[in-house]
């Protein structure tokens, strides 16, 4: 939304009117103190902002100009100070500490505009009593407003923060046209700090509510418009979410013995052995026929583990399959037949 038309409001509020975070961070802390005992959960906060194209922590002032990296993880900021905390009033606390230091002016539309683009970041943690781990990050964001020299009426250091705030924002309009429009193959998310820093929250493994505000001023017709086709576009992106899951030690080493013992059943089924594959047994359905040379037991194909499996002892065991080009053909097709079907649609090869 446009400069003033209540953004930092409508995330904040006061102590009479609450806005989104603090209710939200009122909402986490009541779910977890409804768990019971050998459930343990971590809580840790940061908050930064983005000020004229550079990532400044609000919590350490001292830390500007922090550098937007990328790992196997997503998306994080470069030493960004991170708080644990105990409690929702822990956070509140952070909260106020950060917002001392963040960048507001005065304009003419607005007497406490905001200058920079604001993230207060919640990582938790759950571990339960078997050791595993459910990791979840929140990302709470109150953008700056766009706005237009001739009604703000900004000069010197407000004009060149209101520069760079629209051109933060441009950039983001691009990267959400990119992603409603089908065309993710290219999204400019380094073209900005701000748009880097929410890669992860508009195209990764996430769930995102955009909240849009509007003046209903007719002085600001034109930016409401702009407003309202800027939160259509981000309606048509569709984004799914998986629970970020770490397994503990014991569970980890139960898998492994799993698979091993499955190995070993599977090494059983070799050339020597008298079990032979049905003609109408298939990988997808009873008209793809499996050639009749390889002497394995239907029951390997009941699940995918266990082709992969296969496979991988035809090949350690130096297992000898022949038959001729349209067996092979058909082969091939079998198995290229069920591996689209099982899958992630994600994939792009087999």
């Amino acid at each position: 939304g446009q400069t003033g038309s209540g953004k930092t409001w409508t995330m904040m509020g006061n102590a009479a009117a609450r806005g989104i975070i603090p209710k939200s961070i009122s909402a986490i802390f009541s779910i977890i103190n409804k768990f019971g005992q050998g459930i343990e959960f971590t809580v840790a906060c940061s908050y930064l902002q983005v000020y004229m194209e550079d990532v400044d922590d609000l919590l350490d002032p001292s830390r500007k100009g922090l550098q937007v990296r990328e790992n196997a993880k997503g998306v994080y900021v470069e030493n960004l100070s991170s708080v644990y905390v105990r409690s929702e009033q822990d956070v509140f606390d952070l909260i106020a500490i950060g917002d001392k230091y963040r960048a507001v002016a005065s304009t003419a539309m607005n007497d406490l505009s905001s200058r920079s683009h604001a993230c207060f970041i919640m990582d938790i943690s759950q571990k339960d009593s078997q050791g595993r781990t459910k990791l979840s990050r929140l990302n709470f964001i109150d953008l700056a407003g766009s706005e237009k020299t001739k009604k703000t009426k900004s000069t010197g250091q407000t004009f060149q923060e209101g520069t760079k705030i629209n051109l933060s924002l441009l950039c983001l309009s691009q990267c959400i046209n990119a992603l409603s429009t089908g065309n993710g193959d290219f999204v400019p998310f380094r073209t900005s700090k701000l748009t880097h820093l929410l890669k992860d929250s508009l195209g990764g493994n996430c769930k995102t509510t955009v909240l849009i505000t509007c003046s209903p001023h007719e002085d600001n017709l034109e930016e409401t418009i702009s407003t309202l086709k800027f939160g259509s576009r981000c309606s048509t992106i569709k984004i799914e979410a998986k629970a970020n899951v770490k397994l503990s030690i014991d569970q980890l080493e139960k898998m492994v013995k799993d698979l091993t013992l499955e190995i070993e059943k599977l090494k059983s089924y070799g050339p020597q052995s008298n079990l032979h594959l049905k003609d109408n047994c298939s990988f997808t359905d009873a008209s793809t026929q499996f050639p009749e040379s390889i002497t394995v037991p239907k029951e390997i194909f009941t699940n995918s583990s266990s082709i992969f499996v296969l496979f991988s002892v035809l090949i350690s065991t130096e297992t000898e399959i022949t038959f001729d080009t349209e067996k092979q053909n058909k082969f091939t097709k079998s198995i290229t037949n069920y591996l689209k079907k099982h899958l992630p649609q994600n994939t792009k090869s087999i």
